[in-house]
């Protein structure tokens, strides 16, 4: 009990660890706040207070079916003249009024539903496309027509809010935030230890080995269950707060998202499966860490391996098919088993061409490799303290071989080598050629002829002849329209001449009175959108800025943290310089290696955009774009995206100034990439996401 007391006590200690909960706390607030109102669709469809207010509504009627029914058609008769009742506008109402429908008749059909299933397994079993040799097949077929034989006499299901659920189940956000705080546990709790030589120590306790291991998986599951609890408890009293969850005595089968299920199980009971799954969920990622922890030596290869196996496994899941002959790798997998649609629906897995319910399955996998990795853990950490091993990441290590005393030499060596930085950079290009995609081809960006040929001709100031251009283009447009109503010209040669009228329209009373105004150019605007991220194009930008600062993360935190996290940052004081020439060293190499990065992910955009359209314009000034009107005159494009590169590189530079702060903190590498997730690549994935005003959140700022 003392140890498990103490062991707990280092976490609850820990203002890290503290902050780092209720940073991930607030961000997984505001990111399933943005999810759950746009109703995991990404748009705003309808809003969630309407659809709470339509439901209550319905509570009240004798026949909801018919009400909607009547509220779509008052919709349909009214046209603009409706005033919508739950909604700002009628497009709204409108959406809201037939999702709400779709709901009720699943709910109502649901007797056909079941049947329509029977009768298309029935109609498969006897129409010889199975033949005898796919004996899962055939099998699979059968046990389907069991399974829903027992709910083929049910007509309906009550109908009931049902929305706050669905999103509730399919949302990622809290997923992700929640398998990042048993990460920073597992690590906290036990990589620092094992980096710095501690386990050595503890084969003096008393009765300490085995023990000791115990205390930490119990502490860890439990620190497990607790953020299980605040995120998805939290995520639940939000989609309560905003949609309502109505009767939680229903079937699982009124939802929509789970009517396939055959479980019998209340909304109330299937809640407490998905909880009792993500707790589950978390104790297998957790025993994979701890076990990871104690197997892999090196720390830079325990990181790259977990990170490695868990995008390995989301690929699975993604790049193979249903049906496909290595399905049993899409389903029986760490991100699968976070789907709830999956283990509360309806789905078989052929084991030895028997069809087993996926239910099953996963309670029999999770259940036995939790407990599997959990005792090969334990029996290693024993292991581990009665051996004294230590740190992989050593400064004794034998690999660390530097002839010279050049203290330039050594820290490249220590992050290139030893820190496997040289190898990640590599990849970096590799993966930034290998997916580099054309933006016009991305964003499908397509020109007016019409335009174009006019932007070609005004290129420039907009000056007096230029004026006069227009007007006599316009009065040749006029004396076509003339004619064409006094019957001198055909109907195919006015549509033949007036075949650029659009393009003139939108130089006439748009480009050219805003050119006047601000006295800027007219110019060819399309490559100037992209490269200054104007509208649908900030996107770009944000996925670079993401790819970027993910391997900058690491390697700011390795150049900083190795020395306090091998405790080698004593040794520094003794130096004639007491570690300062170190640190300018470390802060060069820093600066040196973001340069290179930072030109490798941008430079390819710059070099694509203006051999695809030049470079007119780019002495222009910035007001020319409309969306630069607020720059001052004397500010050419060229100097505008110079200051947005260098604004970029500041950002960058922060970044390593963070990192290289917080490094005196976490001292573990590990650490100080979890905060740096957290303070520079969240805040991204906010603002790419859409939440409103996260484009200023933190270092977005300076990087979009």
């Amino acid at each position: 009990m003392y140890l498990f007391r103490e062991e707990f006590h280092k976490i609850l200690a820990n203002k890290m660890i503290l902050a780092s909960v209720c940073i991930l706390f607030f961000i997984n607030g505001v990111c399933s706040a943005y999810m759950f109102q746009s109703g995991g669709t990404g748009g705003h469809l309808y809003s969630s207070g309407a659809y709470k207010k339509l439901y209550r509504k319905l509570e009240h009627q004798s026949n909801p079916e018919k009400f909607i029914e009547k509220k779509i058609e008052k919709i349909y008769a009214a046209k603009d003249q409706y005033k919508p009742e739950y909604e700002e506008n009628t497009d709204a109402e409108y959406r809201l009024f037939s999702a709400v429908q779709e709901e009720i008749n699943n709910c109502s059909g649901y007797g056909e539903y079941v049947r329509s299933i029977i009768n298309n397994a029935d109609d498969i079993l006897h129409s010889g496309l199975l033949v005898s040799e796919n004996r899962f097949g055939i099998r699979n077929q059968r046990k389907v027509i069991q399974d829903y034989s027992k709910w083929s006499q049910i007509k309906s299901m009550p109908y009931g809010g049902q929305k706050g659920l669905e999103v509730f189940i399919k949302n990622t956000v809290t997923d992700f935030c929640y398998f990042l705080m048993i990460l920073l546990l597992s690590v906290f709790l036990i990589s620092r230890e094992a980096d710095t030589g501690e386990l050595f120590l503890y084969q003096s306790t008393y009765k300490g080995d085995s023990r000791l291991a115990i205390s930490k998986w119990i502490v860890l599951m439990v620190g497990t269950c607790l953020v299980c609890g605040i995120f998805y408890g939290s995520d639940l009293i939000l989609v309560d707060a905003m949609y309502g969850i109505g009767d939680m005595e229903r079937p699982i089968q009124a939802i929509s998202l789970l009517r396939g299920s055959v479980l019998h199980l209340s909304l109330l009971q299937c809640i407490v499966i998905i909880f009792l799954s993500k707790i589950l969920n978390g104790i297998l990622m957790m025993s994979f860490i701890f076990l990871g922890i104690m197997v892999i030596h090196k720390n830079e290869w325990r990181y790259l391996t977990v990170i490695g196996i868990f995008g390995s496994e989301i690929l699975l899941f993604y790049a193979i098919h249903d049906n496909d002959r290595f399905e049993m790798l899409k389903y029986i997998n760490l991100y699968a088993f976070l789907r709830p649609e999956l283990l509360v629906g309806y789905h078989n897995i052929s084991i030895f061409s028997m069809p087993f319910s996926y239910f099953e399955i996963y309670l029999f996998i999770v259940s036995l490799f939790s407990i599997l990795m959990t005792i090969g853990a334990i029996s290693i950490f024993e292991r581990k303290c009665l051996s004294g091993a230590g740190s992989g990441s050593n400064v004794s290590d034998h690999r660390f071989r530097v002839q010279s005393c050049s203290v330039l030499r050594g820290e490249l060596y220590k992050l290139l080598c030893n820190g496997r930085g040289g190898i990640l950079c590599v990849l970096y290009v590799i993966i930034m050629v290998i997916c580099y995609k054309p933006v016009w081809e991305e964003y499908f960006i397509t020109t007016d002829a019409a335009y174009e040929a006019y932007i070609d001709y005004l290129q420039g100031k907009y000056t007096t002849g230029k004026q006069q251009y227009i007007q006599k283009e316009n009065t040749r447009f006029q004396k076509i329209q003339n004619d064409y109503e006094a019957g001198m010209i055909s109907e195919k040669t006015y549509k033949y001449e007036m075949n650029g009228y659009l393009a003139f329209e939108q130089i006439r009373d748009i480009k050219a009175p805003y050119l006047k105004k601000v006295n800027g150019n007219f110019l060819h605007e399309t490559p100037y959108l992209i490269l200054t991220g104007a509208g649908v194009y900030k996107t770009l930008f944000m996925r670079m800025a993401f790819c970027l600062s993910s391997i900058l993360i690491y390697l700011f935190a390795y150049l900083y943290g190795i020395e306090y996290q091998n405790h080698t940052n004593v040794l520094l004081r003794t130096s004639y310089y007491g570690g300062k020439r170190t640190l300018c060293v470390k802060g060069f190499i820093g600066i040196g290696i973001a340069a290179i990065l930072y030109v490798v992910t941008y430079l390819p955009l710059y070099i694509s955009i203006f051999q695809k359209y030049g470079a007119g314009g780019l002495h222009a000034p910035a007001v020319s774009l409309e969306h630069l009107s607020w720059f001052p005159e004397s500010v050419s494009i060229m100097n505008y995206l110079i200051l947005v590169a260098v604004k970029r590189y500041v950002g960058i530079c922060l970044m390593m100034g963070l990192l290289f702060f917080t490094a005196r903190y976490t001292k573990n590498v590990l650490l100080n990439c979890i905060v740096g997730i957290l303070c520079i690549s969240i805040p991204l994935v906010l603002a790419y996401i859409g939440v409103n005003g996260a484009d200023f959140l933190a270092f977005n700022i300076l990087l979009l």
